[in-house]
């Protein structure tokens, strides 16, 4: 399991740097492949990338990654303006790529919000140490699952649902934080599936499962199904803890909303798929957004 993880890492690494320098398909692309790991990469378009162990690409990701400086994100560029010494530890942590920090905060936010009293707004420190035990878990996370993958993600992921209330009431309210956390799970699902698009040719080749090349030409039928739970299930959590219109009305426009990801998504375009997965981010704040003011209306 480790080897396959180790090849898969490293054909992520060859297509996700040619993607973000602005690479075109056709430029060959030269990496540090040690020769142990003793594997021969094909990218999409047919290009082989074979193991050695004598080829530095150190200057060729340098002069990349300057030719993108104009493309970075605000995260890529406070990463970069850090002293250099701090940034391989800042990278380690995602700093430079948040997407990931807030689909594990987002749950959690939720969980607060709906345990808030009355007309009050969610407990600002708890949401504050939520958030920052959200930054230092996901790099940790992504370390450890890199290291020893294991098939629960979409499981320990989604704590924060059931996190949040405990911490604000005390303990659970099941009736509530159930179907908030298989809303959650859910959604993990959507994105994750989402997400595994880009890396099917390589999970194929290497041998790597996911629920991409699970569901294959029917995965959309699947992103249907998930996304009628989460909505389905939000709405559950909503009538257990007494929310008001405007939870609904966000709850009503995140289904919206993964109807068009889903209607308008190319699980064959692998900038698509990054794309829609990105935009899961807005979906997690539309239903916190509509937790914080359905809160204030009770």
């Amino acid at each position: 399991m480790l080897g396959r993880r180790a090849g898969h890492n490293l054909a992520c690494l060859l297509r996700t740097h040619a993607c973000y320098s602005g690479l075109k398909s056709t430029t060959p692309v030269l990496c540090f492949i040690p020769s142990r790991v003793g594997v021969t990469l094909t990218d999409r378009f047919g290009a082989r990338f074979k193991s050695s162990s004598r080829i530095d690409a150190s200057q060729t990701f340098r002069t990349a990654h300057e030719t993108s400086s104009s493309r970075r994100t605000v995260p890529e560029r406070f990463v970069q303006a850090v002293p250099e010494r701090l940034q391989p530890y800042l990278r380690l942590m995602r700093l430079d790529k948040p997407i990931g920090t807030w689909l594990v905060m987002l749950p959690g936010f939720w969980s607060i919000g709906l345990a808030a009293d009355p007309g009050c707004l969610p407990d600002l420190k708890l949401l504050a140490m939520y958030a920052a035990g959200a930054v230092l878990m996901r790099g940790a996370g992504c370390s450890i699952n890199d290291m020893w993958d294991r098939d629960i993600d979409s499981l320990t992921i989604n704590w924060g649902a059931l996190m949040g209330w405990a911490a604000v009431k005390g303990s659970c309210d099941w009736s509530a934080v159930l179907p908030l956390y298989a809303a959650a799970m859910s959604w993990t699902l959507i994105y994750d599936t989402i997400y595994a698009h880009q890396d099917k040719l390589d999970d194929s080749a290497i041998g790597i499962k996911s629920t991409a090349l699970k569901f294959g030409a029917n995965t959309k039928r699947y992103l249907w199904l998930f996304s009628t739970s989460m909505v389905g299930n939000l709405a559950l959590a909503g009538l257990a803890s007494g929310q008001c219109w405007p939870f609904y009305l966000a709850t009503a426009a995140t289904g919206a909303h993964l109807a068009h990801q889903i209607y308008t998504l190319d699980l064959d375009n692998p900038s698509d798929c990054a794309r829609k997965f990105v935009s899961n981010r807005q979906i997690g704040f539309l239903v916190f957004l509509g937790i914080f003011c359905s809160s204030l209306c009770k």
